[in-house]
């Protein structure tokens, strides 16, 4: 049996703006290794995205 003492949080977040916009982060997962008590990924990432319809179908 493997013995692991490791957080994963996931965060996500996103606002929608005008004209079908919206703006946010995209799968931060983060990891914490409790026995070294350090960051093991810390990933920062943003996207921002616009909802468009092509054919009666919406896109974003």
């Amino acid at each position: 049996m493997l013995d692991m003492n490791v957080s994963i949080p996931q965060l996500n977040s996103n606002c929608s703006l005008s004209d079908n916009w919206s703006i946010g982060n995209s799968e931060m997962t983060f990891s914490q290794d409790w026995e070294q008590n350090k960051f093991t990924g810390l990933p920062l990432s943003a996207q921002l995205t616009k909802l468009v319809k092509i054919a009666n179908t919406e896109f974003s």
